[in-house]
Formats: C-alpha cells, sequence, structure tokens
C-alpha cells in the first residue's frame, strides 16, 4: 500500500519566536537589579525614619506601690516600707536639679508607651538576714537595649560607690532580666531595674540611710545622661 500522503505542518514557512529560557535569561538581569532597588529604598526610608525625641522627664516606679506590700519580714517590714520613702527622695533630688522627674506604682496606667529620659524601677530583695548587695538589669531588646544597657553600668557603679555594698551577681532573676515593665514603656525608652540591697542583711543602710541610698540612684541617672550628652536643666522643677 503506498504511504498516505502527510498534511503539511502548519507552522510550516513561519519564523520560529525565540525560546521561553531566551526570554528569561534576557529579563533575568532587570528584575534583579529592580529587587535590588527596591530593598534599597526600603532600607534608606528604615534609617531615615526619625526617632520620637524622649519627652524630658524620668520615671522612677516605688516598686509594688500600690499593688502589693512586696517582700515581708517576720518583724512586718515591707519592701513597700523602702522602696517608696526612697524612689520620692530620688525624685526630690532629681528635681532640685531641675529634671522633670515623677514617683510612679508598680502598675501605672501611664506605663504603655511611657517615653523618657530614663525609666528606672526600685526594688528591695528578701529578708535573709545572710545575704547582702544589690543588682541591676537593663531592658536587653529593642531599640533602647544599648542605651539600657548604660544605664545600668552607670547605676551599678555610682550605686556601689555611695553605699558600698557588692553587687550579688548570682541572684539576679528573670523576674529582674523580664521585668513586666520593660514590656510597656516605649521601645525607645532607657529602662532598668535595680534591687537596693537585702531587707535582711542590708536593713540598717536601707531603713536609716535613705539618703545614700537614694543619692545613689540620682548619681548613677546624672552620670548616664551626662553621657548620653543630654543637656542638665537651668531650672529647677517646683516639687509637687
Amino acid at each position: 500500500m503506498p504511504p498516505r500522503p502527510t498534511r503539511p505542518s502548519r507552522t510550516a514557512g513561519r519564523r520560529s519566536s525565540p525560546e521561553p529560557s531566551r526570554r528569561r535569561r534576557r529579563l533575568r538581569p532587570w528584575l534583579i537589579v529592580a529587587g535590588l532597588a527596591v530593598a534599597l529604598g526600603i532600607a534608606l526610608f528604615g534609617r531615615c525614619r526619625p526617632t520620637p525625641p524622649p519627652v524630658p522627664r524620668i520615671g522612677i516606679v516605688a516598686g509594688h506601690w500600690q499593688s502589693d506590700p512586696g517582700a515581708t519580714c517576720p518583724d512586718g517590714l515591707r519592701e513597700i516600707d523602702i522602696t517608696l520613702p526612697v524612689a520620692r527622695r530620688v525624685v526630690d533630688q532629681l528635681r532640685q536639679q531641675g529634671y522633670q522627674a515623677e514617683v510612679l506604682p508598680e502598675y501605672a496606667d501611664s506605663l504603655p508607651g511611657y517615653r523618657a529620659l530614663a525609666f528606672v524601677s526600685l526594688h528591695a530583695d528578701s529578708c535573709l538576714a545572710e545575704f547582702t548587695g544589690f543588682k541591676v538589669a537593663g531592658r536587653n531588646w529593642g531599640p533602647a537595649a544599648d542605651a539600657s544597657a548604660r544605664l545600668a553600668a552607670s547605676l551599678t557603679r555610682r550605686y556601689a560607690a555611695a553605699t558600698g555594698l557588692p553587687y550579688h551577681q548570682n541572684t539576679v532573676t528573670t523576674a529582674m532580666t523580664r521585668y513586666h515593665a520593660f514590656f510597656l514603656v516605649g521601645p525607645h525608652t532607657p529602662a532598668a531595674i535595680v534591687e537596693l540591697g537585702f531587707i535582711g542583711g542590708d536593713r540598717e543602710l536601707l531603713t536609716a540611710q535613705e539618703d545614700r541610698v537614694a543619692q545613689g540612684i540620682v548619681e548613677g541617672l546624672l552620670a548616664f545622661l551626662s553621657a548620653e550628652g543630654v543637656p542638665p536643666p537651668t531650672t529647677p522643677t517646683a516639687a509637687r
């Protein structure tokens, strides 16, 4: 049987189009350049976004104030009996220097988004008589992590010099490093928490030398602000 005649191809005589892979090769460099341009624009935009200026105030939390008494000794001495008088003395001394300072309760309504030159929460440790010393922790995440570390270091140096207490490193807990207010205050606010000493072993200092304790905190704050380039105020702030 003779072979069946073949039908001419529909594409015969037409000019073949470029292969898809060749088109992709021509487009790829432009896609890469466009992607890099977009990424660069996003990076530059993020860097150029202005950091909100800090509110020219200093927030001092009196640990457990308006919340609970905190650590309580068998004879009735409470943590709040130490933190509130010291916090008030710190604020008074800062105002005498011209700063806008305020005492805050443990769970102040103003904590969410709180903006300040510095935020420090004051606490005292347990009633164990065999322990003595203080400790400090700064917020270690977010835009103000480095500034918080500098604040904590300044408070550590000046408080140790003012009180003569040793640093009690092995009792720094997650209750300090993950302090609840660290998650609330504004991300650009340098924040730290200080355990002023042990109510047991450091009782005489914490209850009878409150001005000395407060002075250590104030000197640490002033040294931090000076190192950060914050100009000192010129007019004392009236006490509230």
